[in-house]
């Protein structure tokens, strides 16, 4: 791993946090259920809804923690200058899913869009294949996606949502993710691979306003810097842990 230069530079941070969606890829996705190297390998996709580079600790963050993601991190390939075609929610996800670009997707390039019957996710096109899909908590989202017939389309596969879990602060979702996974994990039909999806709601806003202190055992002065082009105030410092 390469240390990211510490700098309040704010063209670069803006460039940067376009991190936004990521999709971590570790050596335990090439193996097959038998432990051995597969041709067809399961694949997890972790997707951050707007997380960003400077508050994770595998890029040097020293008050925030992200033992999972230092782990991936550490195990497989960490980018250092990662790029999206679209930082807005459903046209970054419609992106991701098609591999095309904003210009490309028609009113998929929009937010809350009705998604072009034309166009195919990689998912859908997995499960024609042979792969087990499914999603929890936030697939390719907000939007309509229908086929000719009007039904709803699975561009990240069957929802998997039913298991909850008690969140310790409002904002946090109440979507037992792991739990979810393991339903899918669970259902799925042996002998094939599969893709999941795990689309979290955090962190988003909204927040619970002090819940980082209250709750998180933070402290506002443990953050060594706030970046230059925001106010350096009990308000935004508070902000940030939450």
């Amino acid at each position: 791993m390469c240390s990211i230069p510490n700098t309040e530079d704010k063209r670069i941070y803006m460039q940067k946090i376009v991190l936004k969606s990521i999709i971590a890829i570790t050596p335990l996705a090439l193996l097959s259920c038998s432990g051995k190297v597969s041709d067809r390998p399961n694949i997890l996709i972790a997707m951050g809804d707007d997380i960003s580079w400077p508050h994770m600790s595998a890029y040097g963050c020293s008050f925030v923690s992200t033992p999972g993601f230092d782990r991936v991190a550490g195990e497989g390939i960490l980018f250092n200058n990662a790029y999206t075609p679209n930082a807005k929610s459903a046209p970054s996800r419609a992106c991701f899913l098609t591999g095309r670009n904003s210009w490309q997707l028609e009113e998929a390039g929009n937010h809350v869009p009705f998604f072009p019957q034309k166009y195919s996710s990689f998912m859908e096109s997995l499960k024609m294949h042979g792969y087990n899909t499914g999603f929890t908590a936030k697939g390719w989202a907000p939007g309509v996606a229908t086929d000719s017939a009007g039904k709803p389309r699975q561009l990240t596969g069957k929802a998997y949502n039913t298991q909850k879990t008690a969140p310790p602060a409002s904002g946090i979702s109440n979507i037992d993710y792991a739990g979810n996974f393991d339903d899918f994990l669970d259902q799925r039909e042996p002998g094939k691979p599969f893709c999941f999806w795990y689309g979290s709601s955090e962190p988003h806003r909204r927040y619970e306003f002090g819940s980082g202190v209250a709750k998180g055992g933070k402290k506002l002065t443990s953050i060594e810097k706030v970046f230059s082009f925001w106010p350096d105030n009990d308000t935004v410092r508070n902000d940030i842990l939450d």
